[in-house]
């Protein structure tokens, strides 16, 4: 496709449509044949961004406002976009440079809030057939070789409507935004305990019965069954396959939320800061009476002389 061509992407898929208030957000999902250059140097951040090729940023995305329109790439997400989105309830509007309006303020502006999001749902809802693909030592996403040992046969279109036969493709997201937990300092402490860290979601995990409801299988003729998944948890998501000739395809149209667990709730403001128990209080100084009644009389004065000229 053209944008393929022009952004000289390795591969390039419709990744699907995010619908906004003023304009909607058409979205390609690439891969490029060279990592891009990195971005400008910021402040250092307590959480460092996954590289490119890596977890969260192992893709780029592109959007555009209309099909055939220019294709605009979105940064690279951070940890903290990712976490601010995931307590973020804000409908996109269409524009990317438009203010998140929020609270706990959000770093950046919907092109980013749009970045984490995609990150989300592509990393929650990106499925694929049981025996498409293997983990290679290293824990990389490879092909799988049909005559390996421990292969997966192909599923059944009858089998195709099991949680069994169906994976997640991408890693899982961890409560620090990233897919991989940071590496341990190399200047720890001996005597120190070892940091209490969640457990990685590897790729090809087996998908759970209650966050998909699958339909089918459905006969499109010539022999061929198809099977689609829809996500229960992120709506609009869906991953469909066909056993025949082992195709399968991943799509989101919605508005870029996933269920609410519950009632909105804002998070409140923080406290209000109280006096320094520390410091001793001190009076104020009062103004003299004579240099109160002189400014006083001055703008009196100054009033007056306004009146007579008008």
């Amino acid at each position: 496709c053209a944008l393929q061509r022009t952004a000289k992407l390795q591969s390039v898929r419709f990744f699907g449509k995010i619908l906004g208030t003023a304009a909607d957000y058409y979205v390609a999902e690439a891969r490029r044949a060279e990592p891009p250059e990195p971005p400008e140097a910021s402040e250092p951040s307590a959480t460092p961004a996954e590289e490119y090729g890596s977890g969260c940023n192992a893709l780029s995305y592109f959007v555009t406002p209309e099909l055939g329109g220019t294709w605009e790439e979105l940064p690279s997400v951070t940890p903290e976009a990712i976490v601010a989105a995931s307590r973020t309830r804000k409908f996109f509007t269409g524009s990317l440079d438009a203010d998140v309006c929020c609270f706990p303020p959000f770093p950046g502006t919907e092109r980013h809030y749009l970045r984490a999001q995609l990150a989300r749902i592509a990393h929650g809802t990106t499925l694929c057939p049981s025996h498409k693909y293997a983990l290679s030592p290293e824990g990389a996403v490879e092909p799988a070789d049909p005559e390996a040992e421990g292969a997966l046969p192909p599923p059944t279109s009858s089998q195709l409507g099991e949680p069994a036969s169906w994976r997640h493709k991408n890693m899982g997201i961890l409560a620090i935004g990233r897919c991989t937990n940071l590496p341990s300092p190399e200047e720890a402490e001996a005597d120190a305990p070892p940091p209490q860290l969640e457990p990685e979601k590897p790729a090809l995990l087996p998908i759970e019965a209650s966050d998909w409801a699958l339909v089918g299988p459905a006969a499109l003729g010539g022999g061929a069954a198809v099977v689609w998944s829809r996500s229960l948890r992120w709506p609009g998501a869906i991953a469909v396959s066909e056993a025949k000739e082992g195709r399968y395809a991943n799509l989101y149209l919605g508005y870029g939320h996933p269920v609410a667990a519950g009632p909105m709730l804002p998070s409140p403001p923080p406290p209000i800061e109280g006096d320094d128990p520390t410091a001793e209080p001190v009076e104020a100084e009062d103004m003299p009476l004579d240099d109160e009644n002189a400014a006083v009389r001055e703008a009196a004065e100054a009033a007056l002389r306004a009146g007579a000229e008008e």
